[in-house]
């Protein structure tokens, strides 16, 4: 007989211990293998929680999308830990988001999921290349992944808090803060009217005669270089003509002895 059973014997009746009944094992809920019963099971929880409120598909709304791995769902999880993976990720969600608005009341609005097929890619190193690099070898695997749209709802169709230096501030209607607003007009242009101003006439004409002036005096200094590389042109044709005439050399005649 061995220690624990003869101390269990021994101390019967003063501590509440028993020895395990023989032939009774634990039951286990049988795990989920059937894609439709996953999905199926998904849509009954989705739809027992979402909201009761009616009414309210034009409040301000907040979307997630949930991506789920088939290869790890299938053959892993039970029904039990299947809605608790569900009623967990709503919870989640609905907390999260409360962080960020917490003027608003959060709650399931509508859903949809569809299966997609994604490639995992695995690299790893294999060996080396003569050059020194490692040689890698990369695999594709597909996945089929169940993808959950959530869309939540605020009841109370509050607005939109934005945050200033980490302080949530009520937007406006406009979206401005009227004194921001009001600052703005008083350091602004002023505004124009329809009728012409005589002091941008009078400029205008005086910067039309400079404009005809410069005109004028551009066009003088264009003929002035054109008649100075007239002149020089003519005196180098003079220059290259004598030039030519004294390199020409007399010819001289032979004495006859």
């Amino acid at each position: 007989m061995s220690i624990i059973e003869n101390f269990r014997k021994s101390r019967q009746g003063y501590v509440n211990a028993q020895a395990p009944t023989e032939g009774v094992s634990k039951t286990e809920n049988q795990k989920i293998l059937d894609l439709s019963y996953l999905r199926d099971m998904l849509g009954k929880v989705l739809d027992n929680l979402k909201t009761e409120e009616t009414g309210c598909e034009k409040y301000r709304k907040y979307s997630y999308v949930w991506t789920v791995d088939i290869g790890n769902v299938l053959g892993y999880v039970d029904t039990p830990q299947w809605v608790f993976m569900i009623e967990s990720m709503i919870e989640w969600l609905v907390d999260s988001y409360t962080a960020v608005q917490p003027n608003g009341k959060w709650e399931l609005l509508a859903y949809e999921s569809r299966m997609e097929t994604n490639e995992l890619r695995r690299r790893r190193a294999v060996g080396q290349n003569q050059d020194g690099t490692p040689q890698i070898h990369e695999t594709v695997e597909p996945r089929q992944v169940l993808v959950i749209g959530l869309q939540l709802v605020d009841i109370r169709n509050e607005k939109d808090l934005i945050y200033e230096m980490g302080r949530p501030r009520v937007r406006q209607e406009s979206g401005f803060d009227p004194e921001v607003i009001k600052e703005m007009m008083q350091h602004g242009p002023m505004p124009r009217s329809n009728e012409a101003d005589p002091q941008i006439a009078v400029k205008m004409q005086e910067q039309e005669a400079l404009l005809t002036k410069q005109s004028a005096e551009l066009e003088h200094l264009r003929n002035q270089m054109r008649q100075n590389s007239e002149i020089m042109a003519g005196l180098l044709a003079e220059l290259q003509g004598r030039g030519s005439s004294e390199s020409e050399e007399p010819k001289t005649k032979r004495r006859k002895k």
